[in-house]
C-alpha cells in the first residue's frame, strides 16, 4: 500500500514515517519545493535556479533515509493545459539533476538509488504528449515511472465505457511501471469502487498498470475520504472508517482472491516496453526538445556529501516484529469503525 503527498523538507518526518512503516505502508511523496509547483510559470526558464534545487536535493536527503520511501515524484499534476507545456523541459532537467544527485549519494553513502517520476492530471488531450515526452531518450534524464489521475469509471459504468481500453493501447508497451496516482470518481457516493476490480482483475490493465491510488485518505468537502476525523469540544481526536473505506477494503479483498495465477503470466505475455519518441511542437505541445544546462557544480555538491553526516533512522523499525506492526499503528491512529 502507497500514499501520495507534498513534504515539507524543513520540518521532520520520522514519526509519520516510522507509524507508516510499522503498518507496512511505503510512500511516494512530491518533492517539488512549492505546492502547487508555483515556481514553473510561463517563466519557467528562470525559475531553474540553483536555489530552487537545492530544495529539491533537501527533500532527496530528507526522504531517502526512509525504508518505506517507495520513489520520488518531481511534478504533480502540473502540465494540465497547453500553455504550461512550456515548462515540461525545466521539469526534464529537474528529472535530470535529481537522478544525477540520488546516484551521487547512492553510491556515496552505499544507499539505494530512488527511482524519480512524474504525476499528470485528470487531462486525456495531453496524457500521451506527458509520457512521451519525459520517457523518451536517455535514462539519465527520463523518468523511472509515470502516474495520471483517471476518473473515467463512475459506479458500475462498464470497463469499455470508462476508455480503460484506450489507456490499455496507449500504455501497453510502456518500459516503465505506469499507474492511477489518483483515482475513485465520486458521482455515485458511496462509491463502489468497481475500478478497484478493473485494476487488479482484468488481465490486460493487470500486465499494463501497476495499481493505483484511491484519492483520498481524511473526509473532506470534496467528500472523497475513507476516514472522518473528528474532534471534541475536549479536543479528544477521533478517527471513523466510512462506508467508501468498507468498500475499497471488500473490492481489494475480492480482487486479490480472483488474481491470475503467477505461472499463467508468462515472459510472453508481457512487453518488453518500447522508449517512445519525444513529441514535436505543435499546438498542443509547445515544449523545446532540448533541456537547459544544469546551474549545479557537481564537485561542490560532492563535497558536501562527503562532509555530511548520514543516520540511518529507519533501521529499527526494520528490525521490529511483523506480528506487532498492525496493531501498534491501529493504537497509534485510535481507528474505530461507526457504531
Amino acid at each position: 500500500m502507497e500514499t501520495l503527498d507534498y513534504i515539507d523538507n524543513t520540518k521532520n518526518h520520522d514519526t509519520a514515517m516510522n507509524m507508516l512503516a510499522e503498518a507496512g505502508i511505503y510512500v511516494l511523496p512530491c518533492i517539488a519545493p512549492y505546492h502547487d509547483e508555483e515556481s514553473l510559470d510561463s517563466s519557467a526558464y528562470s525559475s531553474y535556479r540553483h536555489d530552487v534545487l537545492q530544495s529539491y536535493f533537501k527533500s532527496v536527503d530528507e526522504m531517502t533515509k526512509y525504508s518505506n520511501t517507495l520513489g520520488l515524484v518531481v511534478s504533480c499534476g502540473f502540465i494540465n493545459n497547453a500553455s504550461k507545456t512550456v515548462a515540461a523541459p525545466v521539469i526534464r532537467a529537474i528529472v535530470r539533476d535529481v537522478k544525477k544527485y540520488i546516484r551521487l549519494i547512492a553510491k556515496k553513502k552505499s544507499l539505494r538509488a530512488l527511482p524519480v517520476g512524474i504525476c499528470a492530471p485528470d487531462e486525456r488531450s495531453l496524457l500521451k504528449l506527458q509520457y512521451d515526452y519525459f520517457v523518451s531518450g536517455s535514462e539519465k534524464e527520463a523518468i523511472d515511472f509515470f502516474g495520471f489521475n483517471d476518473f473515467s469509471q463512475a459506479g458500475s459504468l462498464p470497463m469499455q465505457q470508462s476508455n480503460y481500453n484506450e489507456l490499455i493501447a496507449m500504455f501497453t508497451s510502456s518500459p516503465i511501471p505506469v499507474f492511477f496516482s489518483m483515482y475513485g470518481n465520486n458521482a455515485i457516493s458511496p462509491r463502489p469502487f468497481h475500478e478497484t476490480n478493473s485494476l487488479y482483475c482484468d488481465f490486460s490493465m493487470l500486465s499494463t498498470f501497476s495499481g493505483g491510488f484511491v484519492l483520498e485518505f481524511f473526509q473532506s468537502s470534496a467528500n472523497f475520504g475513507l476516514i472522518e476525523r473528528t474532534e471534541s469540544r475536549r479536543g479528544n481526536i477521533r478517527f471513523t472508517k466510512l462506508t467508501d473505506f468498507r468498500n475499497l477494503r471488500d473490492r481489494l479483498r475480492g480482487s486479490f482472491m480472483r488474481l491470475p495465477p503467477i505461472a499463467s503470466v508468462s515472459p510472453t505475455t508481457i512487453s518488453a516496453g518500447i522508449r517512445p519518441k519525444m513529441p514535436k511542437i505543435s499546438e498542443k505541445w509547445l515544449a523545446m526538445q532540448t533541456i537547459p544546462k544544469s546551474p549545479v557544480q557537481w564537485f561542490n555538491v560532492e563535497e558536501a556529501i562527503d562532509d555530511s553526516e548520514w543516520v540511518d533512522l529507519s533501521k529499527d523499525v526494520l528490525d521490529e516484529a511483523v506480528e506487532d506492526l498492525g496493531s501498534s499503528f491501529k493504537e497509534r491512529l485510535n481507528i474505530n469503525d461507526p457504531s
